[in-house]
């Protein structure tokens, strides 16, 4: 009996050391694993929101003008993150600096600190919730109203197609069900997108002066 008892006791002394040694093992793991999403994504973010002509061609075509591959630079990229209660931020960056700001975190070295040009707050204004200054939300929005007045007073205003040329299933065409959101009816989150960039076309249209049409390429990756 006392060698059952030995040989048990054995035995959940070496299950509870197993187990102390795996659930730090995966909590490494899940760390690297991490890490590594991190880098990944700070890749991505340097290459969107390169400014640099360095490396960029021009091509000469057979009307006269010139076309340049920008090779996906000179992006701003949307990035979310959740605040102090759970809600959602949303911002865009121009560079990888200013993802690591909103982040918290070194995204290439994993370092942590606390952000300065996006501070984590609950409770914001429709101005800060978009990372903008009060003046910067009330530009947009004065924007936006006077686009609206001057499509009407000028039907003749300039007309700008956004053309999908996202592939299937994705960006444009992601037939992920939504619901509408702020004016946005679109049903799926690619119909929402498109409206998106459809409204902005709009904007645009209703500033230039131009009966030429405009094709604008998009793709929302």
């Amino acid at each position: 009996m006392k060698r059952l008892i030995f040989l048990a006791l054995i035995f959940i002394g070496v299950f509870v050391l197993g187990i102390s040694y795996l659930e730090p093992s995966r909590a490494q793991n899940r760390n690297f694993a991490q890490d590594r999403l991190d880098r990944e994504m700070a890749s991505t973010i340097k290459v969107l929101t390169d400014r640099s002509t360095e490396g960029l061609t021009e091509t000469k075509l057979a009307d006269g003008s010139y076309e340049v591959d920008l090779e996906e630079r000179f992006q701003n990229v949307p990035l979310a993150r959740l605040d102090t209660d759970g809600e959602t931020e949303v911002v865009c960056v121009t560079s990888i600096e200013e993802a690591n700001d909103f982040f918290g975190k070194d995204l290439e070295t994993g370092r942590v600190f606390e952000p300065t040009l996006f501070p984590r707050g609950a409770g914001k204004p429709d101005s800060a919730m978009h990372e903008m200054t009060d003046e910067e939300y009330s530009f947009y929005v004065n924007l936006i109203d006077e686009a609206t007045q001057r499509r009407v007073a000028n039907p003749q205003a300039a007309t700008l197609t956004i053309v999908n040329n996202d592939g299937a299933g994705e960006g444009f065409n992601d037939a992920t069900p939504t619901v509408p959101v702020g004016g946005n009816t679109g049903a799926t989150l690619g119909e929402q997108r498109l409206n998106l960039f459809n409204f902005a076309a709009g904007i645009w249209g209703a500033y230039l002066d131009t009966n030429v049409p405009i094709q604008v390429r998009s793709q929302f990756d």
